[in-house]
């Protein structure tokens, strides 16, 4: 398995299982890698954390792509490279 395809495996779980908990008062959150100590103790001391903390170089604009394409979209580049290369 690519670290792409562990990353969308990470992200498709914890989406779901932040829904499925959320009525339980269990917060499900993912927090992308680089400055992560930061991020962990904000997240953990936070009384609402978010669903998804942003950090490191690119994540930023990758997260408002995220926002505004489907998923089809948002995949099509780094499927087309896989598929050129594999």
């Amino acid at each position: 398995m690519s670290d792409h395809q562990r990353s969308l495996t990470c992200n498709g779980l914890s989406d779901c299982l932040r829904r499925e908990t959320k009525p339980f008062g269990i917060d499900v959150i993912v927090i992308e890698p680089e400055v992560v100590g930061t991020v962990i103790a904000e997240a953990a001391t936070s009384r609402q954390p978010k669903a998804r903390y942003l950090v490191g170089y690119g994540a930023q604009p990758l997260g408002y792509l995220r926002q505004i394409l489907s998923d089809r979209w948002f995949d099509l580049p780094l499927t087309t490279a896989y598929k050129r290369f594999s």
